[in-house]
Protein backbone atom coordinates (compact mmCIF):
# COMPACT_ATOMS: atom_id res chain seq x y z
CA UNK A 1 0.00 0.00 0.00
CA UNK A 2 1.46 3.16 -1.02
CA UNK A 3 1.92 5.97 1.80
CA UNK A 4 1.51 9.38 0.77
CA UNK A 5 4.17 12.15 1.70
CA UNK A 6 2.89 15.99 2.28
CA UNK A 7 4.36 19.12 3.33
CA UNK A 8 1.88 20.49 6.29
CA UNK A 9 2.38 24.07 6.25
CA UNK A 10 1.33 25.38 9.62
CA UNK A 11 0.25 29.08 10.97
CA UNK A 12 3.72 30.07 12.64
CA UNK A 13 5.44 33.75 13.85
CA UNK A 14 4.57 37.11 12.07
CA UNK A 15 6.35 39.77 10.22
CA UNK A 16 4.11 42.57 9.68
CA UNK A 17 5.71 45.68 7.85
CA UNK A 18 1.88 46.45 7.23
CA UNK A 19 -0.23 45.52 10.33
CA UNK A 20 -0.88 42.31 9.50
CA UNK A 21 -1.34 41.97 5.82
CA UNK A 22 -2.41 38.54 4.56
CA UNK A 23 0.29 39.30 1.93
CA UNK A 24 2.90 40.17 4.01
CA UNK A 25 2.26 37.60 6.92
CA UNK A 26 5.32 35.11 7.00
CA UNK A 27 4.41 31.41 8.06
CA UNK A 28 6.55 28.94 9.14
CA UNK A 29 6.58 25.13 7.15
CA UNK A 30 5.99 21.90 9.04
CA UNK A 31 6.78 19.06 7.15
CA UNK A 32 5.42 15.50 7.43
CA UNK A 33 6.40 12.33 5.11
CA UNK A 34 5.68 8.46 4.49
CA UNK A 35 8.23 6.13 2.26
CA UNK A 36 7.37 3.19 0.28
CA UNK A 37 5.99 0.17 1.05
CA UNK A 38 7.61 -2.26 2.17
CA UNK A 39 6.21 -5.38 0.94
CA UNK A 40 7.18 -9.33 0.34
CA UNK A 41 10.31 -9.18 -2.05
CA UNK A 42 11.75 -5.63 -1.79
CA UNK A 43 13.76 -4.08 1.43
CA UNK A 44 13.10 -5.79 5.24
CA UNK A 45 10.21 -3.84 6.89
CA UNK A 46 11.01 -1.37 9.05
CA UNK A 47 8.97 1.29 11.03
CA UNK A 48 11.64 3.78 10.93
CA UNK A 49 12.09 5.90 8.26
CA UNK A 50 15.69 5.25 6.59
CA UNK A 51 18.54 7.00 7.41
CA UNK A 52 18.27 8.51 10.53
CA UNK A 53 14.67 10.07 9.76
CA UNK A 54 16.63 12.58 7.41
CA UNK A 55 15.54 14.02 4.19
CA UNK A 56 16.13 17.35 2.32
CA UNK A 57 14.09 19.92 0.25
CA UNK A 58 14.42 22.35 -1.91
CA UNK A 59 11.53 25.14 -2.91
CA UNK A 60 11.17 27.40 -6.39
CA UNK A 61 8.96 29.70 -7.51
CA UNK A 62 6.64 28.44 -9.52
CA UNK A 63 6.87 30.19 -13.23
CA UNK A 64 4.95 27.87 -15.14
CA UNK A 65 5.55 24.03 -16.55
CA UNK A 66 8.74 23.45 -17.53
CA UNK A 67 10.24 26.64 -16.56
CA UNK A 68 11.05 26.60 -12.96
CA UNK A 69 13.94 28.61 -11.74
CA UNK A 70 14.77 25.28 -9.07
CA UNK A 71 17.22 28.31 -7.55
CA UNK A 72 15.12 31.12 -6.65
CA UNK A 73 13.54 30.61 -3.57
CA UNK A 74 16.59 31.07 -0.91
CA UNK A 75 14.81 30.21 2.01
CA UNK A 76 14.46 26.55 1.21
CA UNK A 77 17.11 25.36 -0.84
CA UNK A 78 18.19 21.76 -0.08
CA UNK A 79 17.48 22.71 3.56
CA UNK A 80 17.56 19.21 6.32
CA UNK A 81 14.83 18.18 8.44
CA UNK A 82 14.62 15.13 10.46
CA UNK A 83 11.85 12.78 12.32
CA UNK A 84 12.49 11.09 15.52
CA UNK A 85 9.14 8.93 15.00
CA UNK A 86 8.79 5.37 14.62
CA UNK A 87 5.48 4.44 13.49
CA UNK A 88 3.89 1.54 11.67
CA UNK A 89 2.44 0.54 8.72
CA UNK A 90 0.56 3.14 6.47
CA UNK A 91 1.26 6.09 9.06
CA UNK A 92 2.64 9.62 8.46
CA UNK A 93 5.84 11.14 9.18
CA UNK A 94 6.11 14.45 10.66
CA UNK A 95 9.40 16.01 10.69
CA UNK A 96 11.21 19.42 12.23
CA UNK A 97 13.33 21.58 10.11
CA UNK A 98 16.63 22.17 11.45
CA UNK A 99 16.09 26.42 10.87
CA UNK A 100 12.43 27.09 9.89
CA UNK A 101 11.68 27.78 6.80
CA UNK A 102 8.94 30.01 5.72
CA UNK A 103 6.63 30.68 2.96
CA UNK A 104 7.06 33.94 0.34
CA UNK A 105 6.18 36.94 2.11
CA UNK A 106 4.33 38.06 -1.28
CA UNK A 107 2.05 34.89 -1.20
CA UNK A 108 3.49 33.62 -4.59
CA UNK A 109 3.28 30.22 -5.23
CA UNK A 110 5.57 27.78 -4.87
CA UNK A 111 6.90 23.95 -6.47
CA UNK A 112 8.72 21.22 -4.07
CA UNK A 113 11.31 18.66 -4.80
CA UNK A 114 12.60 16.37 -2.03
CA UNK A 115 14.88 13.46 -1.06
CA UNK A 116 16.99 11.88 1.67
CA UNK A 117 19.20 11.65 3.39
CA UNK A 118 20.84 15.52 2.87
CA UNK A 119 23.92 15.53 1.07
CA UNK A 120 27.36 15.73 2.91
CA UNK A 121 30.39 15.83 1.99
CA UNK A 122 31.44 11.77 2.12
CA UNK A 123 28.54 10.22 2.53
CA UNK A 124 28.22 8.97 -1.15
CA UNK A 125 25.41 11.53 -1.57
CA UNK A 126 26.74 14.85 -3.55
CA UNK A 127 24.61 17.82 -4.61
CA UNK A 128 25.60 18.37 -8.30
CA UNK A 129 22.89 21.01 -8.53
CA UNK A 130 19.61 21.90 -7.48
CA UNK A 131 17.57 18.77 -8.73
CA UNK A 132 20.56 16.17 -9.45
CA UNK A 133 22.59 14.15 -7.31
CA UNK A 134 25.71 12.14 -7.59
CA UNK A 135 26.51 8.69 -5.75
CA UNK A 136 29.23 7.08 -5.15
CA UNK A 137 28.91 3.56 -3.45
CA UNK A 138 30.49 3.10 -0.57
CA UNK A 139 30.65 0.74 2.63
CA UNK A 140 27.95 2.39 4.77
CA UNK A 141 26.04 3.93 1.86
CA UNK A 142 22.68 5.50 2.94
CA UNK A 143 19.57 4.30 1.69
CA UNK A 144 19.05 6.90 -1.32
CA UNK A 145 15.43 8.10 -1.43
CA UNK A 146 13.53 10.54 -3.66
CA UNK A 147 10.04 11.84 -3.38
CA UNK A 148 7.99 10.20 -6.74
CA UNK A 149 5.79 12.58 -7.21
CA UNK A 150 8.63 14.92 -8.40
CA UNK A 151 8.18 13.81 -12.08
CA UNK A 152 5.54 16.32 -12.11
CA UNK A 153 6.60 18.40 -9.16
CA UNK A 154 7.00 22.00 -11.32
CA UNK A 155 3.50 21.28 -12.66
CA UNK A 156 1.44 21.08 -9.45
CA UNK A 157 2.60 24.86 -7.10
CA UNK A 158 1.14 25.77 -3.85
CA UNK A 159 0.55 28.90 -1.82
CA UNK A 160 0.31 29.70 1.62
CA UNK A 161 -3.47 31.03 0.69
CA UNK A 162 -5.24 29.07 -1.57
CA UNK A 163 -6.43 25.92 0.59
CA UNK A 164 -7.53 28.18 3.11
CA UNK A 165 -7.78 25.24 6.38
CA UNK A 166 -6.38 22.80 5.19
CA UNK A 167 -3.16 24.82 6.30
CA UNK A 168 -1.50 24.46 2.90
CA UNK A 169 -0.73 21.07 2.53
CA UNK A 170 1.51 20.01 -0.45
CA UNK A 171 1.59 16.56 -1.57
CA UNK A 172 5.04 15.29 -2.50
CA UNK A 173 3.88 11.65 -3.26
CA UNK A 174 5.95 8.88 -1.61
CA UNK A 175 9.50 8.82 -0.82
CA UNK A 176 10.99 5.75 -2.80
CA UNK A 177 14.14 3.70 -2.73
CA UNK A 178 16.22 4.61 -5.70
CA UNK A 179 19.07 1.42 -4.85
CA UNK A 180 18.72 -2.57 -5.07
CA UNK A 181 19.82 -4.06 -2.37
CA UNK A 182 21.66 -7.49 -2.43
CA UNK A 183 21.36 -10.22 0.70
CA UNK A 184 24.69 -12.33 1.37
CA UNK A 185 24.20 -15.86 2.93
CA UNK A 186 27.16 -18.13 3.20
CA UNK A 187 25.67 -21.47 4.94
CA UNK A 188 26.95 -25.17 5.33
CA UNK A 189 26.08 -28.54 3.97
CA UNK A 190 25.09 -31.48 6.90
CA UNK A 191 28.60 -33.04 4.92
CA UNK A 192 30.52 -30.10 5.92
CA UNK A 193 34.35 -30.55 7.83
CA UNK A 194 32.93 -28.53 10.70
CA UNK A 195 36.43 -27.15 11.33
CA UNK A 196 36.03 -24.95 8.15
CA UNK A 197 35.63 -21.27 8.92
CA UNK A 198 34.51 -18.41 7.21
CA UNK A 199 37.24 -15.72 6.45
CA UNK A 200 35.81 -13.42 3.55
CA UNK A 201 32.94 -11.78 2.31
CA UNK A 202 33.17 -9.37 -0.12
CA UNK A 203 30.63 -8.30 -2.87
CA UNK A 204 32.67 -6.38 -5.89
CA UNK A 205 31.55 -4.25 -8.76
CA UNK A 206 33.34 -2.30 -11.35
CA UNK A 207 30.20 0.54 -11.78
CA UNK A 208 30.33 2.73 -8.31
CA UNK A 209 28.97 5.55 -9.52
CA UNK A 210 25.84 7.26 -10.73
CA UNK A 211 23.70 10.24 -10.81
CA UNK A 212 19.85 10.91 -9.74
CA UNK A 213 17.84 13.28 -11.36
CA UNK A 214 15.48 14.44 -8.68
CA UNK A 215 13.27 15.24 -11.10
CA UNK A 216 13.27 11.85 -13.09
CA UNK A 217 10.66 9.71 -10.80
CA UNK A 218 11.36 6.12 -11.05
CA UNK A 219 13.73 6.36 -14.45
CA UNK A 220 15.71 9.04 -12.70
CA UNK A 221 18.93 7.15 -12.36
CA UNK A 222 21.54 6.70 -14.47
CA UNK A 223 24.63 4.76 -13.76
CA UNK A 224 27.67 6.58 -14.86
CA UNK A 225 30.31 4.18 -17.64
CA UNK A 226 33.45 4.80 -15.44
CA UNK A 227 34.72 1.92 -14.41
CA UNK A 228 36.45 1.42 -11.00
CA UNK A 229 36.58 -1.57 -8.80
CA UNK A 230 34.78 -1.25 -5.40
CA UNK A 231 34.44 -4.13 -3.11
CA UNK A 232 31.83 -3.92 -0.23
CA UNK A 233 33.61 -5.40 2.92
CA UNK A 234 30.79 -7.56 4.38
CA UNK A 235 33.71 -9.46 6.73
CA UNK A 236 36.83 -9.67 6.81
CA UNK A 237 39.84 -10.17 9.56
CA UNK A 238 37.42 -13.19 11.42
CA UNK A 239 36.63 -16.26 11.96
CA UNK A 240 33.21 -17.04 11.70
CA UNK A 241 31.62 -20.72 12.28
CA UNK A 242 28.65 -20.92 9.84
CA UNK A 243 28.20 -24.74 10.79
CA UNK A 244 26.41 -23.22 14.14
CA UNK A 245 24.39 -19.83 12.14
CA UNK A 246 24.45 -19.08 8.82
CA UNK A 247 26.38 -15.90 7.98
CA UNK A 248 24.47 -13.23 6.58
CA UNK A 249 25.43 -9.51 4.89
CA UNK A 250 23.78 -6.69 3.62
CA UNK A 251 24.90 -4.47 0.88
CA UNK A 252 23.52 -1.71 -1.64
CA UNK A 253 24.38 -1.50 -5.37
CA UNK A 254 22.85 0.22 -8.31
CA UNK A 255 20.02 -1.44 -10.33
CA UNK A 256 21.05 -3.45 -13.60
CA UNK A 257 24.71 -3.64 -12.36
CA UNK A 258 24.71 -7.91 -11.51
CA UNK A 259 26.55 -8.23 -14.94
CA UNK A 260 29.16 -5.87 -13.36
CA UNK A 261 29.30 -7.40 -9.68
CA UNK A 262 30.75 -10.47 -8.39
CA UNK A 263 31.32 -11.88 -4.20
CA UNK A 264 34.24 -12.69 -3.34
CA UNK A 265 34.44 -15.74 -0.51
CA UNK A 266 37.01 -16.71 1.15
CA UNK A 267 37.55 -20.30 3.72
CA UNK A 268 39.99 -21.50 5.89
CA UNK A 269 40.18 -25.02 7.20
CA UNK A 270 42.74 -24.73 9.73
CA UNK A 271 46.55 -23.83 7.76
CA UNK A 272 44.83 -24.09 4.67
CA UNK A 273 42.78 -20.80 2.95
CA UNK A 274 41.20 -20.39 -0.11
CA UNK A 275 39.23 -17.73 -2.52
CA UNK A 276 36.75 -17.74 -4.61
CA UNK A 277 35.25 -15.13 -7.13
CA UNK A 278 31.91 -15.76 -8.61
CA UNK A 279 30.16 -13.51 -10.56
CA UNK A 280 26.70 -12.20 -9.71
CA UNK A 281 25.06 -12.85 -13.23
CA UNK A 282 25.92 -16.98 -12.46
CA UNK A 283 23.53 -17.25 -9.68
CA UNK A 284 20.69 -18.88 -11.12
CA UNK A 285 17.06 -18.62 -9.67
CA UNK A 286 15.48 -21.59 -8.85
CA UNK A 287 14.40 -24.22 -10.96
CA UNK A 288 14.98 -21.54 -14.34
CA UNK A 289 18.05 -20.50 -16.30
CA UNK A 290 17.53 -16.68 -15.53
CA UNK A 291 20.40 -15.39 -13.36
CA UNK A 292 19.78 -12.78 -10.17
CA UNK A 293 19.14 -9.42 -11.12
CA UNK A 294 19.67 -6.36 -9.58
CA UNK A 295 16.12 -4.64 -9.14
CA UNK A 296 15.56 -0.86 -7.79
CA UNK A 297 13.57 -0.72 -4.43
CA UNK A 298 14.47 -4.56 -4.11
CA UNK A 299 15.95 -7.43 -2.71
CA UNK A 300 18.40 -9.80 -4.05
CA UNK A 301 19.80 -12.86 -2.22
CA UNK A 302 22.89 -15.36 -3.20
CA UNK A 303 23.26 -18.15 -1.20
CA UNK A 304 26.41 -19.57 -0.96
CA UNK A 305 26.30 -23.57 0.37
CA UNK A 306 29.65 -25.10 1.21
CA UNK A 307 29.88 -28.79 1.19
CA UNK A 308 32.51 -31.58 2.73
CA UNK A 309 33.97 -33.80 0.59
CA UNK A 310 37.44 -35.70 2.24
CA UNK A 311 39.60 -35.44 0.63
CA UNK A 312 42.72 -36.97 1.30
CA UNK A 313 46.59 -36.01 0.11
CA UNK A 314 49.12 -38.81 -0.45
CA UNK A 315 50.54 -37.72 3.01
CA UNK A 316 47.40 -38.38 4.75
CA UNK A 317 47.30 -34.58 5.74
CA UNK A 318 42.78 -33.09 4.82
CA UNK A 319 43.04 -29.24 3.05
CA UNK A 320 40.26 -27.78 3.09
CA UNK A 321 37.13 -30.07 2.60
CA UNK A 322 35.72 -28.24 -0.08
CA UNK A 323 37.10 -27.24 -3.79
CA UNK A 324 35.52 -24.95 -6.47
CA UNK A 325 32.60 -26.88 -8.12
CA UNK A 326 30.34 -25.78 -11.58
CA UNK A 327 27.74 -23.39 -10.57
CA UNK A 328 24.80 -25.78 -9.75
CA UNK A 329 21.43 -24.69 -9.19
CA UNK A 330 20.31 -25.17 -5.27
CA UNK A 331 17.86 -22.95 -5.04
CA UNK A 332 17.24 -19.24 -5.41
CA UNK A 333 20.43 -17.29 -6.45
CA UNK A 334 22.12 -20.56 -4.76
CA UNK A 335 25.42 -21.90 -5.33
CA UNK A 336 27.37 -25.08 -3.76
CA UNK A 337 31.10 -25.07 -3.31
CA UNK A 338 32.30 -28.98 -3.22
Amino acid sequence: MALGVTLAMLTGCNDNDDGGSADIDRQILALSAGIQSETAGTRAGSTNFPNDGVIAVTAAYYAGAGTTDWTSYSDIQNARAETDQDLGSGATYTFAWDTPRYWPFDGRELVFIAYSPQAVAGSGVELMDATNLRLTLKEDMPDVMYASVNATAADNPYSKADQGTNYNTVNLGEFRHALSQVSVRVTADASMNPAVRLMGVQPKTTRPFATLDLLGGDTGLTVLPDQQNFVWDLYSGGSYNFNDDDYTGLAMFYPGTEGDTSLIVTLEDGPITQTWEFDVDEFLISNTQNSVTFRRAQRAELIVTVKGVDVIHPNDQVTLQGVLADWVDRGDYRIVIN
